[in-house]
């Protein structure tokens, strides 16, 4: 896992960015969390819990999605915070996706799998899915 942190240049707004890539693989969710925690601790104040924790099922659930739909070798993982929001941004390229672009909300009480993007929708507020070319581009955002 290789990982990098910036912060904007004074001319920007102030934003601090953590940067991830790392290869699939059983560990892959261990680096996410890694990320996470590392991400919270630059921040200099922690938001408050109930809101970071809806953001980590947002983007835990993403990225537990791509490793088991798309499978690729490689995922590039930014979270990045900015003027009142946080963001996070998942490349890759393995499989497109070509689900509908929200899940249906009719979901069984008792299914045990295809929650994950309903239950990320729900945490944050804006879930964006696009493919160029062989790249899929995963973006969660959550406002303050």
């Amino acid at each position: 896992m290789e990982a990098s942190k910036k912060r904007s240049p004074a001319s920007e707004p102030s934003s601090v960015e953590h940067i991830v890539e790392c290869t699939v693989s059983a560990n892959h969710l261990d680096a996410v969390h890694e990320a996470l925690a590392l991400f919270w601790r630059g921040q200099g104040t922690s938001p408050e819990e109930r809101w970071r924790l809806l953001f980590e099922v947002a983007v835990t659930e993403i990225a537990a999605n791509i490793v088991e739909h798309a499978r690729p070798p490689v995922v590039r993982f930014r979270l990045r915070a900015i003027s009142g929001r946080v963001d996070a941004e998942f490349t890759d390229k393995g499989e497109g996706w070509d689900g509908p672009p929200e899940p249906a909300y009719f979901l069984d009480d008792l299914a045990e799998r295809g929650r994950g993007l309903a239950m990320a929708m729900k945490a944050v507020d804006e879930v964006a899915y696009e493919r160029v070319g062989s790249i899929n581009h995963w973006r969660l955002v959550k406002l303050s």
